[in-house]
């Protein structure tokens, strides 16, 4: 439970709470990504207030602040300074790893739930009706998962590998919305079990795009954006069915 509260925070303050123009900003001025920083450390404190005592959970908090700011201001440091996208691609993925082994030592170092963090999940469970809190949490990750950090993900594995540029920007954002509507659609339908029904999903995307399929450098991007997406959604699908057993 704590490695996935954890997870979740992590997710949210990384992703979800980090809109795109956030982003840009902390590119420009350190207070962004102090701002940044801070709302990552109060979500990291929301689980660890449920594990630990007051002076333990400030201690860890601002532990998690620091770190996670001076991993950020690196990161922005080493992208402003290349306009490699390859590089900008690495970055990333070594960002999340090293993020994904601090929610591990985390969840290793941090006790037991308290008292009255079981008290307050079981009053949850009791007023919402949901008995099994851990299945709701990990069916939560996947659908985090497949909209920001796989859309970041994509678009960054497209900026290195394809020649994007600035008259692309708004079909870039059309295909991003596309393909996290497509990405929720057959996850939905994978925990469902209806896995004939993605193929429908798909066949009704190409239908759409079948005209501009004739030209070759679009039916190159659009191959690999479904690809991509498909293949974290059916990851998420996997990991879901196998966790919830």
């Amino acid at each position: 439970m704590s490695f996935i509260l954890f997870l979740l925070a992590h997710l949210l303050g990384d992703f979800t709470f980090q809109p795109k123009i956030l982003v840009e900003m902390k590119k420009q001025r350190i207070g962004y990504q102090i701002m940044h920083s801070a709302i990552y450390a109060v979500l990291f404190m929301l689980v660890i207030v449920m594990f630990e005592d007051f002076p333990t959970t400030v201690l860890l908090t601002v532990s998690v602040f620091i770190i996670h700011f001076i991993i950020d201001f690196l990161r922005i440091k080493s992208d402003n300074e290349t306009k490699s996208q390859g590089i900008h691609l690495m970055s990333f993925i070594m960002d999340q790893i090293i993020h994904i082994i601090i929610v591990v030592i985390l969840t290793f170092i941090i006790g037991d739930l308290t008292e009255d963090a079981i008290a307050f999940l079981n009053r949850i469970a009791f007023l919402t009706g949901i008995n099994n809190l851990y299945n709701i949490l990990i069916i939560a990750i996947a659908y985090i998962i497949i909209l920001s950090p796989t859309s970041v993900f994509i678009e960054y594995f497209f900026n290195y590998y394809f020649n994007i540029d600035e008259e692309e920007s708004k079909t870039k954002r059309i295909g991003s919305l596309i393909g996290k509507l497509e990405r929720i659609l057959i996850l939905t339908l994978g925990l469902m079990g209806y896995y004939l029904a993605i193929g429908l999903v798909l066949t009704a995307k190409s239908i759409a795009r079948f005209k501009q399929l004739d030209n070759k450098d679009f039916a190159e991007k659009y191959l690999v954006g479904t690809l991509l997406s498909l293949i974290f959604a059916v990851i998420c699908i996997a990991v879901v069915n196998l966790a919830i057993r």
